[in-house]
């Protein structure tokens, strides 16, 4: 839920700035993949690995479900 809070801060400064007279879908373009790719990162670095050892102790019963 990050995201959000870089979405305003973008937002903001974007209309301080009037980036909309100048290069503002390049400057959209750029900014959104950052968030992608940045997200992607956290994926494969963190969320991925955390759920396989999630996975692997309901696997072995560590965790039950009632």
């Amino acid at each position: 839920m990050t995201h959000y809070s870089v979405i305003w801060i973008w937002g903001d400064s974007a209309e301080k700035h009037r980036l909309a007279t100048r290069g503002f879908a390049l400057d959209v373009i750029c900014r959104v993949a950052t968030m992608v790719t940045f997200a992607r990162l956290v994926m494969i670095a963190y969320d991925k690995p955390r759920t396989g050892v999630f996975a692997s102790k309901v696997v072995r019963g560590i965790i039950a479900y009632d």
